[in-house]
């Protein structure tokens, strides 16, 4: 674990006037009940790589799983596109860091 980047996400992410942290992604303010899917957690902004790291809440941190940053704003921006009735669909991508199975 990177500490250093750790607080540095953290020293980023804390809003002075809502006295909370904020959501890299969403902007949304995070909790710390660690039920809620708007808990504090931090993430990986390229998989695996603990030198990068930004707050987000748990939700947005579960749905980029293994995207780059670059990949996940690709995918949800297409998404939104195709939820919005603007495309019929969105393009596949093969993620660079994609393990499972």
């Amino acid at each position: 674990m990177d500490k250093a980047a750790r607080t540095r996400a953290l020293r980023k992410a804390w809003d002075p006037d809502a006295e909370a942290f904020r959501c890299h992604y969403s902007g949304v303010l995070l909790d710390a009940d660690h039920r809620s899917p708007w808990h504090v957690t931090f993430d990986h902004r390229t998989p695996r790589t603990e030198s990068d790291v930004v707050l987000c809440a748990a939700l947005i941190n579960d749905m980029k799983s293994d995207l780059t940053e670059a990949e996940f704003r690709k995918v949800i921006a297409q998404l939104s596109e195709r939820l919005a009735g603007v495309r019929s669909s969105i393009e596949r991508i093969v993620p660079k860091y994609w393990h499972r199975g």
